[in-house]
């Protein structure tokens, strides 16, 4: 496994701008990358039925599924992972982002939401892990999902503390 900082080695269909070199650090974080982009299959994006929510125990708790609302863009919490509801300070599932937010919530989550839904694309959100035990994640990945393969309808993200993992 490397160390903070050396990254993960990701695999990237080539010619392919929807599904960019990210340099991701969590090994969690870069499974669900590469899981997301092996169910493309020839579909620019996967669909969230693709998806199926038992594969993805290795990182359950760190997941918030988002569903796509338009005019104006809004996202719906769908699914919220149990580290999420912790951190975030309580349960958001059926609300929407729109509402006001806990403090500990990362300004740069919106964004990345935005761009995702936007431009079809996956992004990726890090920062340097704190020597204290903040309740904000050190790493997020927003990936862009699509009934029909083009249309982003929903948002699979994880949020990610390394600390917190249970050996896998």
């Amino acid at each position: 496994m490397p160390r903070s900082g050396q990254g993960i080695v990701l695999k990237r269909r080539l010619h392919d701008s929807r599904f960019p070199v990210l340099r991701i650090t969590d090994r969690h974080v870069g499974k669900l990358y590469n899981d997301w982009g092996s169910r493309r299959s020839d579909r620019l994006l996967p669909a969230r039925t693709d998806i199926d929510p038992v594969e993805l125990r290795f990182l359950f708790d760190h997941v918030i599924v988002l569903d796509v609302l338009r005019e104006p863009l809004q996202f719906r919490v769908r699914i919220q992972g149990e580290a999420l509801r912790s951190w975030i300070g309580g349960d958001l599932t059926g609300k929407t982002l729109d509402q006001p937010l806990p403090a500990s919530f990362p300004p740069p989550v919106r964004d990345c939401l935005t761009i995702a839904v936007e431009a079809g694309v996956a992004q990726h959100w890090a920062k340097e892990p704190s020597p204290f035990r903040s309740p904000c994640p050190s790493e997020a990945l927003f990936l862009p999902l699509a009934e029909d393969g083009v249309t982003v309808d929903a948002v699979l993200a994880a949020l990610c503390r390394p600390d917190e993992y249970v050996a896998s």
